[in-house]
Formats: C-alpha cells, structure tokens, sequence
C-alpha cells in the first residue's frame, strides 16, 4: 500500500492491531505509521474516517519540536484580521481585503479551468486523471499545472475534506504542519499556516495562504489558496518561505454523486532548489493529492460518515 518513489513495503494484514504500535502503545509516529502490520485498524485510520473538522495537524514525531520552535502569531496581526477593511499584501504586491481576496481567488480557479482556456498541452494521464502545462502561464519559470479527473465523491465532501487540517495532513505525507489560525465571519474563509518538512537537498518550507470555497447555484464547489500575509507570519527557523501562487480546485457536479475534478497549481518552492527539479516533483504531488482526496472520501463515504461532514 505504501509506494514513496517506487520503493514499496509490504504489509502483513493478518498480523491485526496487537502488533501496531499505534494501536497496542500510543505511539504513533511516522516510523510507527511506515512498519506497524496494520494501519487501516488503528487510531490514525479512525481520524480519517472522522467528520469531526479540527483545524491544527502536526505530524505526528515532529510535534514537540515544532511548537517548542515556532514562534506564536502576532497578536497584532490577529486582532487586524478581525477588522473587515484589513487589507491583505497578496504575494504579487496587491493590497486586497479578505473578501476581495477570496472572489479574486475563485475568478482565477474558474478561468483556469475552463477547457477554453488557451495555451494548456496535454502532458500525459494516470489512474485516470489527466495533466496539463501552461508555457504561457509560466512564472520565473514556475511551471503552471492543471489536473483533471472523475472523483467518485460529492463536491461538498472534497471541500470538507480540504478545510480540514487533519484530514490534508494525513492525505499528503510531505506535511507536517497545518493551522486555520483564523476563521473569518462566513466560516468559509480562512488564513492557513503550512509546514512541510526537510529531505534530502530540500530545506523546511512553510505558506500563509487564505483559503476558501464556495458553492454556486448549479452544484458547482470552487476552493482555493493563495500565499499573503507573508511578512507579518515569522518563517519557522531555518525554512525558506514558498508562495502558493494559485492552489485551487474545481467540482463539477455529475450523475451519481460523482464530480469533474480540476485542480490549478502554481507554486514558487523559493530557495535555490533548480525550478526543473521543483516542477517535476510539484507535479508529482499534485497527482497524489486528486488520487488521495478521492481515497479519503471513499473511506469516510464506507465508515458511513460522508453525510456527516
């Protein structure tokens, strides 16, 4: 089940939750999650299936150094997002409220994935789902990526999912942190921290994005992200800040409670990381995202919770 860049571990399933360390000692860490013999019967599989919502994820192994090591939000900055006139810089310099921000976000997700949209180049598919580049879109050489596929999930639950810490924590290994440190009046709109953690040639990297969704009239959900916020957010120590350019998905209704799936990406890692290296490994991620939130979906649907979230 577990394939990190083809190499792959064998699970003995029939050896049950005695011999999980999760489970049997309440030490769920990441090495715990890679060799325990059961990993869809112990606590970390209840947390997916959950339709609890919970705002704040560490990875599990990296908690305690994390919080003894990141430094708090400014009070300040918090008390200021309170205010509706508080303008947010953008990553590109503009200064937007969190509302102007927001449907900004949604035109872009929208525009982008429209099938009229000129300059995208089919560049292969996968397990179904379908992905393309934008030369024209291309930002200091940043490559633009948009995705598509059928998930055979609801709209409204692919957006519960991506508005819950937990649940984007325990789809995407390469994160080790997640907070929505601010919820804004609509309940729909929030700023996000993001943390994802050191390997090989790769420093930490941390985001402040505000992210939303929204659904229309005809069924369609939009939910997106975009980095602002970036100097009044200390950077954790020793990580280069990235830029979530644009992040969003688009969920089209179709029959059977399934959904037309597209998701835009561009995103700047910062550093000195090559962009060639950067983009071929964004991409790759962007594919385990579509495939893991429609896994997660199917799993909360099967334990009976989908209609709960």
């Amino acid at each position: 089940w577990f394939k990190p860049f083809g190499f792959k571990v064998w699970q003995r399933r029939a050896i049950m939750s005695s011999a999980c360390w999760c489970c049997a000692y309440g030490a769920d860490t990441s090495l715990a999650c890679v060799l325990c013999c059961c990993p869809y019967q112990c606590e970390k599989q209840a947390g997916r299936v959950s339709p609890k919502r919970i705002p704040d994820y560490l990875k599990p192994g990296l908690g305690p150094f994390i919080t003894c090591t990141q430094a708090p939000f400014p009070r300040k900055f918090l008390e200021d997002l309170d205010d509706p006139g508080y303008k947010l810089r953008v990553w590109d310099g503009e200064d937007l409220t969190a509302s102007q921000l927001r449907q900004q976000i949604f035109r872009n997700i929208e525009e982008y994935s429209s099938p009229d949209y000129p300059g995208f180049v089919r560049e292969g598919a996968i397990g179904g789902i379908t992905y393309e580049k934008n030369a024209s879109l291309e930002n200091n050489g940043n490559a633009f990526f948009r995705l598509s596929a059928d998930l055979k999930i609801p709209g409204n639950l692919a957006v519960a999912l991506l508005s819950d810490a937990r649940k984007i924590g325990f789809k995407d290994w390469a994160i080790a942190r997640v907070q929505y440190f601010h919820t804004f009046p609509d309940e729909q709109t929030f700023m996000v921290y993001s943390m994802a953690p050191p390997g090989g040639p790769i420093a930490w990297r941390d985001y402040v994005d505000l992210s939303g969704w929204m659904e229309k009239e005809d069924g369609t959900y939009l939910q997106g992200t975009t980095s602002c916020c970036s100097a009044q957010v200390t950077t954790f120590p020793g990580a280069i800040r990235g830029t979530n350019l644009i992040f969003g998905y688009q969920f089209k209704p179709r029959a059977g409670g399934s959904v037309q799936a597209t998701l835009v990406a561009q995103t700047s890692t910062g550093g000195l990381l090559p962009k060639c290296f950067s983009n071929q490994f964004f991409q790759f991620f962007l594919y385990l995202y579509l495939r893991d939130l429609e896994q997660t979906g199917l799993d909360m649907i099967a334990a009976g919770a989908g209609a709960e979230v």
